[in-house]
Protein backbone atom coordinates (compact mmCIF):
# COMPACT_ATOMS: atom_id res chain seq x y z
CA UNK A 1 0.00 0.00 0.00
CA UNK A 2 2.81 2.33 1.07
CA UNK A 3 4.05 1.79 -2.79
CA UNK A 4 0.90 2.68 -4.32
CA UNK A 5 0.35 5.80 -2.26
CA UNK A 6 3.63 7.08 -3.19
CA UNK A 7 3.28 6.61 -6.57
CA UNK A 8 0.02 8.71 -6.51
CA UNK A 9 1.38 11.20 -4.66
CA UNK A 10 4.38 11.24 -7.41
CA UNK A 11 1.38 11.45 -10.38
CA UNK A 12 0.82 14.72 -8.65
CA UNK A 13 3.61 16.02 -9.40
CA UNK A 14 3.92 15.91 -12.70
CA UNK A 15 3.71 18.98 -15.04
CA UNK A 16 4.67 22.54 -14.40
CA UNK A 17 4.33 24.34 -11.28
CA UNK A 18 4.94 28.11 -10.82
CA UNK A 19 5.89 30.04 -7.99
CA UNK A 20 2.71 31.90 -6.18
CA UNK A 21 4.71 32.89 -3.24
CA UNK A 22 8.46 32.87 -2.39
CA UNK A 23 9.81 33.59 1.36
CA UNK A 24 13.03 33.65 2.72
CA UNK A 25 13.32 33.65 6.27
CA UNK A 26 9.96 33.06 6.70
CA UNK A 27 9.69 37.03 4.81
CA UNK A 28 8.14 37.13 1.37
CA UNK A 29 10.94 37.52 -1.21
CA UNK A 30 10.75 39.05 -4.43
CA UNK A 31 13.95 37.34 -5.27
CA UNK A 32 12.28 34.47 -5.94
CA UNK A 33 9.49 35.80 -8.62
CA UNK A 34 9.83 33.21 -11.95
CA UNK A 35 10.70 30.40 -10.09
CA UNK A 36 9.19 27.36 -11.64
CA UNK A 37 9.76 23.38 -11.78
CA UNK A 38 8.81 21.09 -14.40
CA UNK A 39 8.28 17.59 -13.93
CA UNK A 40 8.19 15.18 -16.08
CA UNK A 41 8.12 11.17 -16.27
CA UNK A 42 9.81 8.88 -15.20
CA UNK A 43 11.78 11.42 -13.41
CA UNK A 44 12.85 14.27 -15.14
CA UNK A 45 12.56 18.28 -13.81
CA UNK A 46 13.48 21.02 -15.21
CA UNK A 47 13.93 24.10 -13.16
CA UNK A 48 15.18 27.86 -12.55
CA UNK A 49 15.30 27.83 -8.42
CA UNK A 50 18.87 28.24 -8.65
CA UNK A 51 19.45 31.19 -10.98
CA UNK A 52 19.34 29.10 -14.26
CA UNK A 53 17.49 27.05 -16.07
CA UNK A 54 18.70 23.00 -15.54
CA UNK A 55 17.75 19.69 -16.37
CA UNK A 56 17.98 17.23 -14.05
CA UNK A 57 16.41 14.28 -12.19
CA UNK A 58 13.55 14.11 -9.29
CA UNK A 59 12.87 11.71 -6.08
CA UNK A 60 10.02 11.47 -4.18
CA UNK A 61 10.61 9.30 -0.91
CA UNK A 62 7.28 10.22 1.34
CA UNK A 63 7.53 13.43 2.12
CA UNK A 64 10.70 14.01 0.67
CA UNK A 65 11.54 15.75 -2.64
CA UNK A 66 15.10 15.58 -3.95
CA UNK A 67 15.99 17.94 -7.16
CA UNK A 68 19.60 16.55 -8.47
CA UNK A 69 20.50 19.26 -10.81
CA UNK A 70 23.74 20.78 -11.16
CA UNK A 71 23.71 20.36 -7.38
CA UNK A 72 21.34 18.16 -4.98
CA UNK A 73 18.70 19.86 -2.79
CA UNK A 74 16.47 18.18 -0.75
CA UNK A 75 12.86 19.03 0.12
CA UNK A 76 10.27 18.67 2.79
CA UNK A 77 6.73 18.45 0.87
CA UNK A 78 4.50 19.98 3.07
CA UNK A 79 1.58 20.14 0.99
CA UNK A 80 1.01 18.44 -2.30
CA UNK A 81 -2.02 18.66 -4.26
CA UNK A 82 -3.80 18.81 -7.98
CA UNK A 83 -3.42 22.54 -7.94
CA UNK A 84 -1.01 23.46 -5.42
CA UNK A 85 2.34 22.54 -4.16
CA UNK A 86 4.40 23.51 -1.00
CA UNK A 87 8.55 23.07 -0.41
CA UNK A 88 10.49 23.98 2.85
CA UNK A 89 14.33 23.49 2.35
CA UNK A 90 17.33 25.24 3.90
CA UNK A 91 20.20 26.54 0.95
CA UNK A 92 23.77 27.76 2.64
CA UNK A 93 21.91 27.74 6.49
CA UNK A 94 18.49 29.72 5.17
CA UNK A 95 15.46 28.73 5.35
CA UNK A 96 12.93 28.98 2.15
CA UNK A 97 10.17 27.63 1.35
CA UNK A 98 8.36 27.67 -2.05
CA UNK A 99 4.44 27.96 -2.50
CA UNK A 100 3.91 26.66 -6.27
CA UNK A 101 0.74 26.58 -8.40
CA UNK A 102 0.31 24.18 -11.13
CA UNK A 103 -0.17 25.78 -14.35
Amino acid sequence: MACQNTDAKEDLLYGQWTLKEGFRNEKPSALLTGIYFKMDKPNAVTTNFLGEEENGQFELLKDKLTISTSQKTKFDVVVLTENELELKTIIRGTPFRFVLEKE
